[in-house]
C-alpha cells in the first residue's frame, strides 16, 4: 500500500480557480518518501498581497507563480497520482480537496472521485482532546521542522505527523482506523463531507450524572430478555431510587444484568415500571411514585434489602465505558445515515412520480362529484400548512367550486335556438295580457320598479296636471 499526501496553495482564499500549488509526496507503506514535488499553477484571479509577508507568507513571489502554467495544463499529472492502489491523506484536507475540485469546475475538466483520511483528525484521536490543532503544533509534537506554506513540506510534514502518530500508538494505519472507526470520506460530482469518527475522548466527564444516564441507557440496549415465566423477576419491572442508581454506576449495571438473568427488566422512569426499590423515603423519585399511585398506577414498593435478597449473590462486572460510548455514537450514526438514505429516496421517487404523470392528471376536467374530490384532496394537503395558509387554500377551493356550478347551471340551463323559436311561435297564439305576464312585460314590469322610480313618476305627474302648469300652458297658447 502507498500514500499519497497533498497540500494546496491558493491565491486568496477563495473560489473559481484561486489554486497555485499543488505540493505532494508519495511514499511506500513503511512511510518511506518514493516522490515528492511542488506543482505551481498560474491562478485565474489576482493574488491577495497579504499572502506576501503580513498574514501568511507564501514560499514563492508572484511572478514565479505567473509564469508557471495554467491549471489544465498540468491537470493530467495531478490526475494520475491519484491511483486507486494509493490511500490518501492530508492535514485539514478537506480544504485542499475543496481546492482542487473547485479548479476542476472552473476549467470544466471531468471531477475526480477518491477517498481520502484526515490527519488533523487522527492527531485529535491521540492528543484524546476534541479540537482542531494547527499542522505546526502537530509538527512540533515530533520535532519536525518544515517551510510553513510550501506545499510540499507541508505534504511532507503531514506524513511525517502520521507516523509519529502511529508510532507512539504502536499500531498500523489500519489498526488504528479501525479502532477508532474512522471513516474515509469519498468526492465524486456529487460533492464532499467531512472525516468522522465515533472517538470518545477521554476528556469526558464519566462522574457527571448526563454521562451515567446515558451508560446505562446503552447498557439496557445491550441486555438480552429471558422470557421464561417461572423465573423469580419474571413480568416485573424494577425501577431504581436515584442514588442506588447513580452513586455506584458499575454497581447499579452489575445488578441489573443480575435482574435480566431472572427474567425481569429495569426502567428508569417510575410510571414504566411496577417495583420500586428505594433505601430512604425522602428522594425526588420515591415521591413521584407515591404520586402516581394516586392517580391509578398500580407499583410495589420495595426495601432494597429485600430487593438484594431476593437478587441473591451478584458478580461484580467491570465495563469500557469508552467503548460503550463509542458504540452508541456508531448506532446513532448509522441511524442518521439510514433516515438519511430513505428520505433521499423517498425524494427521487416523488421526482419520478412528478416526472411520469401526464399533464391531463395533474389537472382532470370538472365532472359531477369533483368538488368532493377536490376539497379531500384539499383537506390532505393543509395538514402540512399553517393556519394562513390553510384559509387561503380553503378560500381559493371554495370560489373554485363556485365557478364550476356556475359552469355546470350555465350549461344546463341554457336553451338551444330550436328551443327559442318554438317558444315565440307559442307566445304569438297567446292573448297579449298572458304573454306580457309570462314574458315580464307590461304590468309584470311595473312592479320590479324601484320605490325611487315610482315616486320620481308620481311627481312628475302631478307638476303636469297642476292648475297653474295648466294655465301657464294656457297663456303661451294665446299667446
Amino acid at each position: 500500500m502507498k500514500y499519497l499526501c497533498f497540500d494546496i496553495e491558493s491565491c486568496d482564499g477563495g473560489k473559481n480557480g484561486s489554486l497555485c500549488s499543488f505540493g505532494y509526496c508519495l511514499a511506500d507503506e513503511n512511510f518511506n518518501i518514493i516522490e515528492q514535488d511542488d506543482i505551481l499553477v498560474n491562478p485565474n484571479k489576482p493574488f491577495n498581497k497579504r499572502l506576501f509577508g503580513s498574514v501568511i507568507k507564501l514560499a514563492y513571489t508572484e511572478d514565479v507563480f505567473r509564469a508557471a502554467p495554467k491549471f489544465p495544463l498540468v491537470f493530467d499529472r495531478i490526475k494520475a497520482l491519484f491511483d486507486n492502489q494509493v490511500t490518501i491523506i492530508g492535514f485539514s484536507i478537506i480544504n485542499d480537496v475543496n481546492y482542487v475540485a473547485d479548479a476542476i469546475r472552473t476549467y470544466k475538466l471531468k471531477q475526480l472521485e477518491y477517498e481520502f483520511f484526515d490527519v488533523q483528525l487522527m492527531y485529535g484521536i491521540y492528543k484524546k482532546e476534541s479540537r482542531n490543532y494547527s499542522l505546526a503544533a502537530a509538527a512540533e509534537e515530533f520535532d519536525i521542522e518544515f517551510l510553513e506554506h510550501r506545499s510540499m513540506d507541508d505534504a511532507v510534514a503531514t506524513l511525517n505527523v502520521l507516523k509519529g502518530i502511529l508510532s507512539h500508538e504502536g499500531k498500523t494505519f489500519d489498526e488504528f482506523v479501525g479502532e477508532y472507526s474512522i471513516m474515509p470520506v469519498r468526492i465524486n460530482a456529487a460533492g464532499i463531507k467531512n472525516c468522522f469518527t465515533d472517538v470518545v475522548y477521554s476528556g469526558i466527564d464519566y462522574t457527571s450524572v448526563k454521562t451515567k444516564k446515558r451508560l446505562l441507557n446503552e447498557f439496557l440496549l445491550t441486555l438480552p430478555r429471558n422470557k421464561k415465566h417461572n423465573l423469580p423477576f419474571s413480568r416485573k419491572v424494577i425501577c431504581f431510587d436515584e442514588s442506588l442508581e447513580l452513586d455506584d454506576i458499575d454497581l447499579c449495571r452489575s445488578r441489573i444484568a443480575k435482574l435480566y438473568e431472572m427474567g425481569g427488566r429495569y426502567s428508569s422512569g417510575t410510571e414504566s415500571s411496577n417495583v420500586f426499590v428505594y433505601e430512604t423515603q425522602d428522594s425526588a423519585r420515591y415521591n413521584y411514585a407515591k404520586d402516581s399511585t394516586k392517580s391509578g398506577h398500580k407499583i410495589k414498593f420495595m426495601h432494597v434489602s429485600e430487593f438484594l435478597k431476593q437478587l441473591g449473590d451478584v458478580p461484580s462486572l467491570t465495563f469500557d465505558d469508552g467503548a460503550i460510548l463509542r458504540a452508541g455514537n456508531r448506532r446513532r450514526r448509522l441511524n442518521r445515515e439510514r433516515a438519511a438514505e430513505k428520505n433521499r429516496a423517498a425524494q427521487k421517487q416523488s421526482r419520478a412520480q412528478k416526472k411520469a404523470t401526464p399533464a391531463s392528471d395533474k389537472n382532470p376536467p370538472a365532472v359531477d362529484g369533483s368538488k368532493q374530490t377536490f376539497d379531500n384532496q384539499s383537506k390532505k394537503q393543509s395538514k402540512s400548512l399553517p393556519p394562513r395558509e390553510n384559509k387561503k387554500r380553503a378560500q381559493k377551493a371554495k370560489e373554485a367550486n363556485s365557478n364550476r356550478s356556475k359552469k355546470i347551471q350555465s350549461v344546463v340551463l341554457k336553451p338551444t335556438k330550436e328551443e327559442i323559436e318554438a317558444l315565440d311561435k307559442k307566445f304569438e297564439k297567446m292573448p297579449k295580457g298572458m304573454a306580457d305576464k309570462m314574458t315580464g312585460t307590461g304590468t309584470g314590469l311595473d312592479k320590479k320598479k324601484t320605490k325611487k322610480q315610482t315616486k320620481i313618476k308620481a311627481t312628475d305627474k302631478a307638476t303636469i296636471s297642476s292648475p297653474a302648469k295648466k294655465k301657464k300652458q294656457s297663456t303661451n297658447h294665446n299667446d
